[in-house]
């Protein structure tokens, strides 16, 4: 499946350059001026990998959750799959913010997975109750610890924007494990589509801070400006971990604490409802997809 994403992705950057080199003046970074095209700059290469991350985070989340609902053989090789990718969005700061950073937003990440593991192992077991509620609490607490964390690294990434992405998230993934359980496969398939739009949109809002904290990395030289490299706040305690697949966990030091904000209270399984959505079938994929090459090439009209 890694090899799936890889490809189709490659698949769309060949696309996508094909339309650029079409089209160029739609594309220039600076119109007016003779730098390079949005597909073939800085900004774009950092958003697309972003992307890939951020829908890796979504698309083995998703499968962790079929598999562990239903007690496959698979469940620990996506549970695995799931944890390394938290490794690899913390990895992705470290050329910016250093180890240290990348470290312990990868701690707090693979807490907000562990979590998430505990709340699906209770729902195989129907137990939805008042020790659910608190994983529901736990889990808005970590997004207000990440929130946190990210904004004393970067400015630009506010922390009630990161923590109502982060939040949105949250609700959306228990709504896929409660249409799951309850077998509503049209429900889970509109779910997921707005799961990955959602993880789309905060992968954007993320990437864009780091445009604005390092322009000189992302713009033309005439907009650089030199900045102090960001200090790395504290990740205070281990990630937790569920029974079947615990992993060793030390606590990153760090040279200052953050100020944590006040988790959002927490939005009950009870509470959430979600819009009537349509089966999203294969059909509608490719009638997305003509459409978005109309903007740039006109139907042909046959005479007569």
């Amino acid at each position: 499946y890694d090899d799936i994403m890889t490809e189709i992705m490659t698949l769309a950057d060949v696309l996508s350059s094909g339309i650029v080199k079409q089209f160029p003046e739609k594309f220039v970074t600076s119109p007016g001026t003779n730098s390079r095209h949005a597909s073939d700059s800085a900004a774009w290469n950092l958003r697309r990998a972003r992307d890939r991350l951020w829908a890796d985070h979504v698309m083995w989340t998703r499968n962790f959750i079929v598999a562990g609902l239903q007690k496959s053989d698979d469940t620990q090789t996506a549970a695995e799959r799931l944890l390394k990718n938290q490794e690899d969005i913390g990895n992705a700061i470290v050329p910016l913010y250093g180890e240290a950073a990348g470290a312990g937003l990868t701690q707090l990440l693979k807490e907000h997975i562990l979590i998430a593991a505990d709340m699906v192992e209770m729902a195989h077991k129907k137990e939805f109750g008042e020790r659910f509620e608190e994983l529901e609490d736990a889990w808005n607490e970590n997004a207000a610890h990440i929130a946190g964390y990210l904004n004393a690294l970067n400015p630009y990434w506010p922390v009630k924007d990161v923590q109502d992405l982060l939040a949105q998230h949250l609700s959306l993934t228990l709504g896929e494990v409660q249409a799951r359980f309850d077998q509503d496969w049209e429900k889970d398939v509109g779910i997921f589509d707005d799961i990955l739009t959602e993880i789309l949109t905060m992968s954007g809002a993320l990437a864009a801070g780091l445009i604005r904290q390092f322009p000189e990395k992302f713009r033309p030289a005439e907009e650089d400006r030199v900045r102090q490299p960001a200090q790395v706040p504290q990740v205070s305690r281990p990630a937790r971990a569920p029974q079947r697949f615990r992993q060793e966990s030390q606590p990153v030091q760090h040279s200052r604490p953050v100020e944590r904000p006040e988790p959002a209270r927490p939005v009950r399984t009870a509470e959430r409802t979600q819009p009537e959505r349509g089966v999203y079938t294969t059909w509608k994929t490719t009638t997305r997809l003509a459409g978005a090459f109309r903007e740039f090439v006109a139907p042909k009209r046959r005479d007569g």
